[in-house]
């Protein structure tokens, strides 16, 4: 029994881990686009968030060291699964899931800025946050709002 559970166990892991993979593989190719050849994206600043209504994924991360600089810029990318479906009804989905990017935008303008990672919130295929000046405990916060649409992401606004 114990042996039983362990196994499941094992291949639940496993499963999971495999799902994050190809998300993984389209985060790093979007930071590869985003770098220049001294800079580089910062693994740990990698946050995902699952957006089910539109069976998508949100991930902010940050890339640092622009042009030999001791800076950083953070970024937002949409991601979707994506199956090939048959082409008579019931169209229905088969194989494994493509990941496609839906768009992606610098989050704060300036490098004096930093994302507020607790301000994101989703709302109606919107995606509001927050960035403020750093060392400066939240306060003249600069809120944004992104609209997450079929093929793309739009800016709605930036204070």
């Amino acid at each position: 029994m114990n042996k039983t559970i362990s196994i499941i166990i094992l291949v639940l892991i496993a499963a999971s881990s495999n799902a994050q993979q190809p998300l993984d593989g389209a985060i790093n190719s979007l930071s590869l686009l985003l770098t220049d050849s001294y800079s580089s994206i910062v693994k740990k600043s990698i946050h995902t968030l699952e957006y089910k209504k539109k069976s998508a994924f949100i991930v902010t991360f940050s890339i640092e060291g622009y042009d030999l600089g001791n800076n950083y810029q953070q970024f937002l990318g949409v991601f979707t699964h994506e199956y090939k479906k048959h082409q008579e009804p019931p169209f229905e989905a088969y194989g494994d899931p493509k990941i496609r990017m839906i768009g992606y935008s610098q989050l704060c303008s300036s490098p004096l800025e930093v994302f507020n990672s607790k301000s994101l919130k989703i709302i109606n295929n919107r995606i509001e946050g927050a960035c403020y000046k750093k060392r400066s405990n939240n306060a003249n916060e600069k809120k944004f709002e992104l609209l997450i649409k079929r093929h793309d992401i739009e800016i709605q606004s930036i204070d």
